[in-house]
């Protein structure tokens, strides 16, 4: 699992989340994604909020990926960061019981604010 870029717009953040399937058989995935922000030493508040769009089921070959959308804003009105500023994120995959932490995005482009983060149904490749 990986977030390779984010996208940047004024206030807003942007980024797909990679899920490849690094096992030895075709897996299926269908919906969203559960995500936990993390700090350096405890999760940080973490509000998910799932953006209409198509749920399909989404097959998955060894070595292939497919993706979410990702999109948070960055700053507060006046144009400073707000908190949280997350150091990784914990990925769930929708029917897996457990997660897997990964760096979320560095610097300014990394700031979420409240802790909002809008995401998109899991779709085919990126």
């Amino acid at each position: 699992m990986s977030i390779p870029e984010s996208t940047s717009a004024k206030f807003q953040e942007a980024g797909d989340l990679l899920l490849t399937n690094r096992g030895t058989a075709p897996c299926t995935l269908s919906g969203y994604p559960t995500l936990q922000l993390g700090g350096p030493s405890r999760p940080l508040p973490t509000t998910v909020s799932a953006q209409a769009g198509p749920v399909t089921t989404v097959n998955v070959p060894p070595g292939q990926s497919a993706s979410s959308r990702l999109i948070w804003n960055k700053y507060e009105n006046q144009g400073s960061t707000c908190p949280p500023y997350p150091t990784s994120v914990t990925v769930t995959p929708p029917g897996q019981d457990a997660g897997k932490t990964i760096p979320w995005v560095p610097d300014i482009a990394g700031s979420v604010c409240g802790g909002l983060i809008r995401v998109y149904p899991i779709v085919a490749g990126v």
